[in-house]
């Protein structure tokens, strides 16, 4: 049997084209987890590999390229990816944090100012000011005065274990602790007020 179109009787709409989805394999194995991703001002695309370093994949011509300790990264256990508005890169790592502004490394660490060395997130304000939550608490880098504070159980975090951190437009920071409890920084000494 067949179909035939009727005079008077509107007509099915064909359906629009399906998206198209294209995978990449990134790391060392069908295992490797990543652990984050992040999109540059200029559509670059940054993923992070547990224990693998990170990858910058660029779309327009899709060519990847791996950063790892031996280049300049402080260590391959990336857990996660900042990008400033400027378009510079922190990256998170269990063995302190990272800058990269597309051709020179810079790393931090407890001897710089960092609280711990395993830091889990990162955050700049539109400032500039950077946050770091870490194993050990909160820590603070101003770029321009090249300052570090930091900031403990001593200061009145409820946890020293903080695994997240976002900076709001107000200027207020926020952070997470492993705790199951979030809380703000209220500081009368901040940088740049």
């Amino acid at each position: 049997f067949g179909f035939t179109y009727l005079p008077g009787v509107p007509t099915a709409t064909p359906l629009p084209p399906a998206p198209v989805c294209r995978s990449y394999k990134v790391g060392s194995s069908d295992k490797s987890e990543l652990t984050d991703l992040a999109i540059a001002p200029d559509g670059t695309v940054w993923i992070s590999v547990f224990g693998d370093g990170v990858s910058k994949f660029k779309p327009e011509n899709e060519e990847w390229i791996k950063y790892k300790a031996s280049d300049g990264l402080i260590n391959d256990h990336v857990d996660s990816i900042t990008i400033s508005d400027d378009g510079e890169l922190w990256f998170a790592t269990r063995g302190g944090a990272s800058r990269f502004d597309g051709s020179t490394w810079q790393s931090f660490t407890e001897v710089d100012g960092l609280a711990d060395n395993i830091v889990w997130k990162i955050a700049v304000e539109d400032d500039g000011l950077v946050w770091f939550a870490t194993s050990g608490g909160a820590s603070l880098y101003d770029p321009n005065a090249k300052t570090w504070h930091s900031f403990t159980g001593k200061d009145g975090l409820v946890n020293n274990f903080l695994n997240f951190v976002a900076a709001a437009p107000d200027g207020s920071v926020w952070f997470s602790a492993l705790s199951g409890r979030f809380m703000t920084l209220d500081w009368s000494e901040r940088p740049n007020g």
